[in-house]
């Protein structure tokens, strides 16, 4: 004589069973959890800081606190010797930069190098030499930036409008 087992013995068969019975308790669920990465999908787009907002703030003087030259840092301001860099935007997509060196306290100014604002493929704002198209500029925000020398050495200038080095600068 054969067994049959009963719909009821079996677990998928009591698990749909279930599941079709309680099908508010289930639907309830799945809208809070679709609801809950809604939300944090928008939150995560929201945070994202676009070039157009980088763009509408990137005029300014941008005062060195670091820079990496022949291979060496320094913390700046000394006593003898500092950096600015100026960005003036024309419009959208031009700018000029001119790079303010302070040699015991008198300026020289570079004359200003003609440049265009683009996004980078990992989305930074960046401006970019007219003449050779190479990145001079880096924005990490709206409020710090990294300046690339044109010789192209590796020498960097890293900038802030205060001139103070950011909390997050540090970390890895």
């Amino acid at each position: 004589m054969v067994t049959i087992c009963k719909p009821d013995k079996v677990p998928i068969t009591r698990a749909l069973r279930y599941f079709w019975q309680n099908g508010n308790f289930m639907k309830r669920k799945f809208v809070t959890l679709g609801m809950g990465l809604l939300l944090l999908s928008a939150l995560l787009v929201s945070c994202k800081k676009s070039d157009a907002d980088i763009r509408k703030h990137a005029s300014g003087t941008f005062h060195a606190f670091e820079a990496f030259i022949n291979g060496k840092d320094f913390t700046l301001p000394t006593k003898d010797e500092a950096f600015d860099i100026e960005i003036n935007m024309s419009n959208e997509s031009e700018a000029t930069i001119t790079l303010i060196y302070y040699a015991k306290g008198k300026p020289q100014k570079l004359d200003p190098i003609p440049c265009v604002f683009q996004t980078d493929e990992d989305g930074f704002g960046v401006l970019k030499e007219k003449a050779s198209g190479k990145v001079l500029v880096l924005y990490y925000d709206a409020d710090t930036i990294d300046f690339y020398f044109p010789a192209g050495h590796g020498d960097t200038v890293s900038a802030s409008r205060d001139g103070k080095k950011p909390g997050w600068w540090d970390e890895d």
